[in-house]
Order: structure tokens, then sequence, then C-alpha cells
């Protein structure tokens, strides 16, 4: 028998897609109902910004710290000035903080940006999620 997961997962976006062309810093996300938190970041081919990702943690949803790379399972994708595909990476948050958010670094000089976002999928809720 398989598990159904959607029905225990919720999905919540920390940085909407969009073309970026300045430092962007996700919305916040409450992790403390899921047992699992992933973040998925997507991202354009390069045009002419490039960006690195990383999460931010806090208790209170007002003083972040970066994640400890302990608390992290695998590696945040970037933006390279190389990269001339679109990607897509996945992390995984084992912290035990409360509230997570995507922070998107740009680098170089932006006249176009690029294309970025970050979703964050909550696993083994333990309330279904609402609508």
């Amino acid at each position: 028998m398989k598990y159904e997961a959607a029905s225990q997962s919720k999905v919540a976006i920390s940085i909407a897609p969009a073309v970026q062309k300045a430092n962007t810093t996700g919305n916040t996300v409450d992790v403390s109902g899921a047992l699992e938190a992933s973040v998925i970041i997507t991202v354009g081919a390069y045009v002419d910004t490039t960006f690195s990702f990383k999460l931010v943690e806090s208790d209170d949803d007002s003083n972040y710290t970066d994640v400890a790379s302990s608390d992290i399972y695998g590696t945040p994708i970037s933006v390279a000035a190389t990269d001339d595909a679109a990607q897509t990476g996945i992390i995984g948050y084992k912290g035990y903080k409360k509230y997570i958010k995507v922070v998107a670094t740009k680098g170089g000089t932006a006249s176009t940006g690029n294309l970025i976002s970050a979703v964050v999928v909550l696993s083994e809720c333990r309330h279904a999620p609402t609508a």
C-alpha cells in the first residue's frame, strides 16, 4: 500500500515566482506543525543577475539568523553566470525553530534580472491543511 502524503502536507510560498533584480527576502513560513520541511528553489537560466540562496530561522518571527549547515540536508542551488539552463533544487530543514524564510542574495549588476522562486513543502503535518 502506498502512503498518501498530500492530505498530510502543506505548501507555502516563501518567494513567489518573479523576475528579481535585487536581494529578496521571502515570506515567513511557520514550520511548527510539521515533522519535515523541504524547500524547493527554482531559477531561470542566467540572464544578467547571479543569486545565491540561504535559509534563515526564528523563534519569534522578528529576529532571524542563518540556519546552521548541520540543520540543512543538501546544498542550496545558485544562479551563476555560466548557467544557461533553468534549474530546480531541494533542501531539507531539520532545525527546531518555529519560522523559516528563504533569502536570495544578488550578485553583479542587474538590468534585466532573473526568474527565481522558493516554496516550502511541510510534510507529516500534525493537523490537516486548511483550505
